[in-house]
């Protein structure tokens, strides 16, 4: 059953709106739908967008805008998602408004929700980086403008709401660009090589899949979805094999014990470490080691047979 929320539920709200930056809302983590109008933009880290019959990725620059009565949700998609949530109702602006292209785009979304498909109502706006910029800027300004807004002097806030309502009504039909999709697809690249560099040099550290998203920006299921298909092997068997080919290189040290050597490369439990050297390998870490003292001795013996200063008569002893 879905949850109506409404403006007053927000605290410190005046009768016109309420903005706030935040990392996460467990309401809005459930099915929920509101008497008033709401655009988000994400400044860090990535959201679930979800809607009634679909779900989109939201990162880092991307917006959406919702009319009143649309069922949807928010659920974070990596450790530490910020967003700037803008709650409105359109009484908050002037007469005049009406007269403008931002109360027709509004008119247009409030329309649609009495549609059944939903055409015009979209889960995620993609903005380029100057309207990125802008949104963001409009955004502080509004939060810093919030707790000066009296119902008797509220020209500010609302002009700073209409400007917002423009930025994403001149995107919010657009199709992105051939440009903007490389850059989507170039930013993507450079995080997922600079993820795999990472863990070439870290491999020994404890590289969680949460820690590295966040670490580079991306979210857990961007990772996991587009690791492979850069590198060419998922993330969790490419940090196994970066491990247990320097416990090879490592096994020909005597002295190094088997378990010092799963520690070095980051094992905490030998057992792990030894089903991943044999599924990796072919045979375990014991019989690794083996076989080559028993490769070294024979190489060590079959030199010294063939060393012409050793007189045979002294080799048949």
């Amino acid at each position: 059953m879905n949850t109506r929320i409404t403006l007053d539920y927000f605290p410190n709200v005046s009768n016109y709106y309420h903005i706030y930056k935040l990392n996460h809302s467990k309401v809005a983590e459930v099915p929920h739908y509101h008497d008033f109008f709401q655009v988000c933009y994400l400044s860090k880290g990535a959201i679930k967008h979800r809607g009634e019959k679909e779900e989109v990725n939201l990162i880092k620059g991307d917006s959406f805008i919702i009319p009143p009565n649309f069922s949807h949700s928010l659920v974070p998609d990596s450790d530490d998602p910020e967003f700037y949530s803008l709650s409105f109702k359109d009484r908050i602006f002037y007469p005049r408004f009406s007269n403008s292209r931002a109360y027709k785009f509004l008119t247009a979304l409030q329309l649609d929700t009495m549609e059944k498909d939903h055409l015009d109502i979209r889960l995620k706006v993609t903005l380029d980086e100057h309207m990125q910029m802008t949104i963001e800027s409009l955004l502080d300004c509004l939060v810093r403008e919030f707790p000066l807004s009296l119902p008797r002097d509220l020209a500010t806030a609302g002009s700073l709401i209409s400007a917002i309502l423009l930025v994403l009504a001149r995107a919010y039909f657009s199709e992105p660009t051939a440009q903007q999709q490389l850059q989507t697809i170039n930013i993507y690249y450079k995080a997922i090589m600079a993820c795999k560099d990472y863990i070439d040099q870290n491999y020994m550290k404890d590289l969680g899949l949460s820690q590295i998203a966040r670490q580079f920006g991306v979210s857990r299921s961007v990772l996991c979805m587009l690791f492979p298909k850069i590198v060419g092997k998922p993330l969790k068997q490419y940090i196994s094999e970066r491990r247990i080919k320097q416990a090879v290189k490592l096994s020909d040290a005597q002295d190094l014990s088997l378990q010092e050597i799963a520690e070095i490369v980051g094992y905490e439990d030998y057992s792990t470490f030894f089903r991943n050297f044999h599924k990796i390998i072919g045979i375990s870490p014991i019989q690794y080691r083996n076989n080559r003292i028993d490769k070294r001795q024979s190489s060590a013996m079959d030199q010294h047979n063939n060393d012409p200063s050793i007189p045979a008569d002294l080799l048949r002893l």
